[in-house]
Order: C-alpha cells, then sequence, then structure tokens
C-alpha cells in the first residue's frame, strides 16, 4: 500500500525547475519535466522567502523539492505542447516539509502565485 504521500498525488503537472538569476534578478529556468502533484486552487495571502506579502493562487503537493520562483502549470507535459496560446503559468512562492513522526516521509507543499502570461527565461 503506498504511503499516504504518495496515493493523494493523482494530477500531473508541468515544473520548470529554478537554474539561476539573469543580470535583471529573473528567473532563469531549466527545461520541463512532468511530475505528479496534488493540486488546489486557493485564494489567500501569505509572505515569498523574501517576507513580502503575496496573493496565494494554489496549494500543491508534490513528491520532490523545489526551489521558491520554479514554475508550474497544471496539466501534461504532451497538453502543455498542444496549446496554441500560452496559458497561466504558477511561480513558487513557498515551500514547506514536514516529517512524519518516524522522520521516514515527508509532506511537501507549495504555495503558488499565478503569474502574468509573459513568456519565461529558459536555460
Amino acid at each position: 500500500m503506498p504511503t499516504v504521500e504518495t496515493s493523494d498525488r493523482n494530477q500531473k503537472a508541468v515544473y520548470w525547475p529554478l537554474i539561476s538569476y539573469d543580470n535583471d534578478g529573473e528567473p532563469t529556468l531549466a527545461a520541463a519535466e512532468e511530475i505528479d502533484v496534488r493540486w488546489n486552487e486557493a485564494q489567500k495571502q501569505g509572505t515569498d522567502p523574501d517576507g513580502n506579502t503575496v496573493s496565494i493562487d494554489a496549494e500543491v503537493v508534490v513528491g520532490e523539492d523545489i526551489d521558491p520562483n520554479s514554475e508550474m502549470w497544471l496539466g501534461t507535459l504532451a497538453a502543455y505542447g498542444d496549446l496554441e496560446e500560452a496559458p497561466i503559468r504558477y511561480r513558487v512562492v513557498g515551500f514547506t516539509k514536514t516529517p512524519d513522526l518516524k522522520g521516514r516521509n515527508y509532506h511537501r507543499l507549495l504555495l503558488l502565485s499565478r503569474l502574468s502570461s509573459k513568456t519565461p527565461n529558459l536555460a
């Protein structure tokens, strides 16, 4: 029987990992990859890693550590490639990693904020 952390992740998301920042301070992202997630739309406020108040538009449970300022989109990699116009993407503004009682498994939660439709800096 799979652990709770893996059994609840029955959706797919496209994930662009953060590589670095360009000269303007904008994130540079790696090539897209597809990961298993549990995606919940949300409407609340939170704080980003710099302590600024940001709007939280989605909470996402993932199975791996994800860097803040990475980007995500709910759907498969194949579906993303078939879209004619750029979809709404989300930026990771928060990440928490909570161990279970025995410290064997972790619950990883991302807080996402909706981005404007500008194209990302890809490496």
